[in-house]
């Protein structure tokens, strides 16, 4: 067993899947009666993540399933020199895309902006820190998710939360022959698996081998894009 990791079951023969601890630079704490934290599980890179906010807890789900993502951690810890005196920073998340780039977030309700003294931070901090630990440093509200993007996110997370290796080998060999616009119901007809076909192509949106459109909720009977489709010339 990987140091300090714990154990779940996976849908595949309950074999035991192990999810390594946050890479988080602290442990947030609730900061005042009705505000939340908690942890989430990544079941794609089967990893912790904390939260502090539901806020946070939303964007990060996003974050889980967005196929462009390559790393997230949350609370990094970020040194910068103010007024001669080093000061320390904990950035909410810190994204790493596919691309290479890394974005710095702070995550803030919208009613929060002014009160917190976040955009003087974040000056503070870009003026002060020699590390180019982020290409831009952002700040993000309630504003900046919706609720479609959320309820995906969740689906696709819990999806990939079965850990049902069996299944997802099986779904992406029947997409390699199926149809360049399919369903999950479709796919989790054509394999004989129902529901665990379903959760497996739902899952499979976290990798890119299909998509949806931004715009439409996940459905048993949504189009999905088949991006593993034979290409035809």
């Amino acid at each position: 067993m990987p140091h300090n990791a714990h154990v779940v079951q996976s849908n595949c023969h309950n074999a035991a899947v192990y999810i390594q601890p946050s890479a988080a630079n602290r442990k947030p704490t609730r900061k005042k009666i009705g505000s939340n934290t908690g942890t989430l599980i990544d079941p794609f890179r089967r990893r912790e993540i904390y939260y502090e906010s539901n806020l946070e807890r939303d964007h990060i789900l996003v974050w889980i399933a967005n196929p462009d993502v390559l790393e997230i951690q949350e609370q990094y810890r970020v040194e910068y020199l103010c007024n001669g005196a080093v000061k320390e920073h904990f950035v909410d998340v810190l994204v790493t895309f596919k691309d290479g780039s890394r974005f710095a977030y702070f995550i803030k309700y919208d009613r929060q902006l002014y009160s917190s003294g976040i955009r003087g931070q974040i000056q503070a901090i870009v003026a002060g820190c020699s590390d180019d630990f982020a290409d831009e440093l952002r700040i993000l509200t309630e504003n900046h998710v919706d609720e479609m993007a959320i309820s995906n996110a969740k689906l696709i997370v819990n999806a990939g939360r079965q850990f049902d290796e069996d299944a997802t080998c099986i779904v992406r060999a029947a997409l390699s022959s199926a149809p360049a616009v399919v369903t999950p119901r479709q796919i989790g007809r054509d394999t004989g698996l129902g529901r665990r076909g379903e959760d497996a192509f739902i899952a499979l949106l976290q990798s890119g081998a299909v998509s949806i459109s931004q715009n439409r909720q996940i459905t048993a009977d949504a189009p999905f894009n088949n991006l593993l489709t034979p290409v035809t010339t």
